[in-house]
């Protein structure tokens, strides 16, 4: 079972919709039981319930294999800091009680940083509650500004040739659809190889090239990201308890420090400086892919870009 908040809105419909056509049981949550119609129709299981009831969001989540959370947008609050806050806890807390061992989290660029960056923080206050909820592995979608804000100017655009804005005119801004948020978000692996930072680089790599002629190189790049994520998958898969108990033990302060000083999805400067840190895991990680012939021929897997 997967549950989807705001199961009505841009991206979560998509992802709810995504899930029903790969034939996975879906339980819409939303606050209107009319406008879940429609994914009943599709076959999903209709759930009203207001995100700041923890009580229903826990029934909501309970038997969950996964969750995808938002925090819906409501610029008419009289307290927007203090709305977030009080629908990361009813969601948190409801993830914890339902013991809930996946979630995806929309988020935005930006909530990186504790302050300075006005809503977002509320997002970035979010990811840190969730962080800390135990047994919960958590995924968060730092999208980009959304193309379909762009849509309430539309007529003053046909009308003067403008848009009107508080950015930098020279500012280039990054840009996602909803649609391919929600999309992206009923694709998360739960395992290594690739992604949505990984399909989306993709993506951007392949528009370069047409509207460029310029996105070899970056593709290049990106097949061998996903082949040394595939070698990894590869290592691991081979273990044995006590290889698992030597791993962590392998993990000193300096391999620690790598972990959370760079990103997963860098995955070659995350590894690099490790075996810097701890070269034995150079050793227990060849013995993993040796074990069963690990090594990928040449990134012509079907796992490359």
């Amino acid at each position: 079972m997967y549950v989807i908040t705001g199961a009505t809105g841009n991206t979560g419909s998509v992802a709810a919709f995504h899930l029903l056509a790969e034939g996975k049981q879906v339980r819409g949550i939303g606050r209107s039981a009319e406008r879940l119609q429609r994914l009943a129709q599709m076959g999903g299981e209709v759930f009203v319930a207001d995100l700041t009831d923890s009580e229903a969001l826990t029934r909501g989540f309970r038997g969950a294999e996964a969750v995808y959370v938002m925090i819906p947008p409501d610029v008419a609050a009289p307290d927007l800091r203090e709305r977030q806050r009080v629908i990361t806890e009813s969601i948190a807390t409801a993830l914890e009680r339902a013991q809930v061992p996946y979630a995806v989290s929309l988020s935005s660029i930006g909530a990186d940083k504790a302050e300075g960056t006005g809503p977002v923080v509320g997002l970035h206050r979010m990811e840190e509650r969730l962080n800390r909820i135990r047994g919960l592995n958590v995924i968060h979608l730092r999208c980009a500004y959304f193309m379909e804000n762009l849509l309430v100017q539309t007529e003053l655009i046909h009308e003067t040739g403008m848009l009107v804005g508080a950015l930098d005119p020279e500012l280039r801004l990054p840009m996602i659809a909803t649609r391919d948020i929600g999309d992206a978000a009923a694709q998360v692996k739960v395992s290594t190889v690739g992604g949505i930072v990984t399909g989306l680089r993709g993506a951007q790599a392949v528009a370069k090239a047409i509207l460029h002629s310029d996105g070899a190189g970056e593709l290049r790049s990106l097949r061998r990201e996903l082949n040394l994520h595939l070698l990894v998958r590869r290592s691991l898969h081979q273990f044995k308890q006590e290889d698992y108990s030597c791993l962590l033990d392998l993990l000193n302060p300096g391999a620690h420090e790598s972990l959370a000083r760079f990103h997963r999805d860098d995955a070659l400067r995350v590894l690099w400086r490790l075996c810097q840190n701890q070269p034995r895991l150079i050793w227990l990680g060849l013995r993993g892919l040796l074990t069963n012939g690990g090594f990928p021929p040449d990134g012509r897997n079907g796992n490359g870009a």
